[in-house]
């Protein structure tokens, strides 16, 4: 496999490849990638906390991915299965922002 990519000039794809290899494994056993961004870092106690609630709400084995971006100003923003729950200060901020200004508020 690895020959014929090299022999077509295709290893610019290669982590396109092993990203989409990655994903059918995980499909096949089960598995779901969770990504969880905070606006800080947490402990590992708040940590055990949140994946047991949503390993409880995500059907199959939740593999958890922790990010700190300070940009969130606090909560967290989970991605997983194509699906993103934004829980996060700067979310909640910029729904408002959008509903004030559908509303004709300046």
């Amino acid at each position: 496999f690895i020959r014929t990519v090299f022999e077509r000039e295709r290893i610019s794809i290669l982590p396109d490849i092993a990203v989409s290899f990655t994903e059918l494994a995980d499909d096949r056993l089960g598995r779901v990638q969770v990504e969880v961004s905070t606006a800080r870092d947490v402990s590992g106690k708040e940590k055990a906390e949140i994946e047991t609630k949503l390993s409880q709400k995500i059907s199959g084995t939740a593999s958890f991915t922790w990010n700190i971006n300070a940009e969130l100003l606090g909560g967290l923003v989970v991605k997983y299965g194509g699906r993103v729950i934004d829980g996060s200060l700067a979310g909640q901020l910029s729904r408002m922002e959008n509903a004030l200004m559908g509303a004709g508020v300046k």
